[in-house]
């Protein structure tokens, strides 16, 4: 970290020098992994990446920016074109904070438009809050849910809320700032709505103190809602394939990253969800416009031997969620540890 700091200094001094900002280069996007929430002294890789086949990436350089103070890289020699990925290790609360990227290419130079904001946090630095849901953890498709986050009683500043989701990479909801307590609804649930839930509370500036997580709560959603038919196959959307990184077989505590793609010019991505189905996960996703199309990804962090099992993906038309491609061969992701 010290000599990524460095870096960021000397380049803070010539940084904006002979640039220009160009409107007709893509956006960037940023995103964390394995979250944009974690707690003191862990990784995150911050990925930035343009949409593939609209830039020359050959000579392009990312610059990941915090705080006005830029750090330069250019992609990584074992990234796809166009990512440049960024380490911070070892985190601290000072490393919390809004992130952004951009890229530069071409002589004279011209510089893209910059990332949307991507908040970091660093949990730790306030006391747990408490999860409660109500009805209860085990409801009926169809139902409303709330999810209630609560700070300890002699926490009475106001702060900002988040409901984070295991195996998302960022907080599914923000809410705030509030004094003590704050309402996380989910309206007419799915089963796509089940899995583990927690939530933190954080100061909306710098330095973005964040708490410790809740405790998980997991919520399982059973049954169709009013009205709902059962899925039908359609056999000509090609079927697709499941792939683990950086592997299918995994110790307990770590990371692992599930990818589900499907390279058919039959499909417009934009207009699809993906499904992974496995263990005691129920995900979906769509496609991201930085993504080569038809690829996915999704994020299981710190697996338990619990997240072991068979896993399946598939996708649907966002318009009709009950006509679904064939699913994909089975992935068994196995948590080892278990046994001596």
């Amino acid at each position: 970290m010290v000599a990524e700091f460095l870096s960021l200094l000397l380049f803070g001094l010539c940084a904006g020098q002979n640039l220009r900002r160009d409107g007709s280069l893509p956006r960037p996007s940023i995103h964390a992994w394995p979250s944009s929430v974690l707690p003191a002294n862990s990784h995150v890789t911050l990925r930035c990446s343009t949409p593939t086949g609209e830039v020359n990436f050959r000579h392009i350089k990312f610059t990941l920016r915090k705080n006005n103070v830029p750090l330069e890289s250019s992609p990584s020699p074992d990234s796809p074109r166009g990512l440049a990925e960024f380490h911070l290790t070892d985190l601290k609360t000072s490393d919390a904070g809004e992130y952004t990227c951009d890229y530069r290419t071409g002589s004279p130079t011209r510089r893209s438009p910059p990332s949307d904001v991507l908040l970091l946090l660093v949990t730790g630095e306030l006391p747990k809050p408490s999860l409660h849901a109500r009805p209860g953890r085990k409801v009926t498709a169809g139902e409303n849910v709330i999810l209630q986050c609560k700070k300890p009683r002699h926490m009475i500043e106001p702060h900002m809320f988040a409901l984070l989701k295991k195996g998302t990479s960022t907080p599914i909801k923000l809410q705030g700032p509030v004094k003590t307590e704050t309402d996380f609804s989910l309206p007419s649930v799915t089963v796509n709505d089940t899995g583990a839930y927690s939530c933190v509370y954080y100061v909306e500036s710098a330095p973005f103190y964040a708490s410790e997580p809740s405790d998980e709560l997991t919520i399982s959603v059973t049954g169709l809602c009013v009205g709902q038919r059962d899925i039908r196959r359609d056999e000509s959307f090609p079927r697709p394939s499941i792939h683990a990184w950086p592997s299918s077989m995994v110790p307990a505590n770590s990371n692992v990253t599930v990818r589900c793609s499907t390279t058919s010019r039959e499909v417009n991505f934009r207009d699809v969800k993906f499904a992974l189905k496995g263990g005691r996960n129920v995900m979906e996703s769509s496609p991201s416009s930085d993504s080569p199309g038809g690829l996915v990804e999704f994020h299981l962090s710190d697996v338990k031997t619990s997240d072991a099992g068979e896993y399946t993906c598939e996708y649907y038309r966002k318009g009709s969620p009950t006509i679904r491609s064939p699913p994909s061969d089975v992935l068994l992701l196995l948590v080892t540890g278990e046994f001596p």
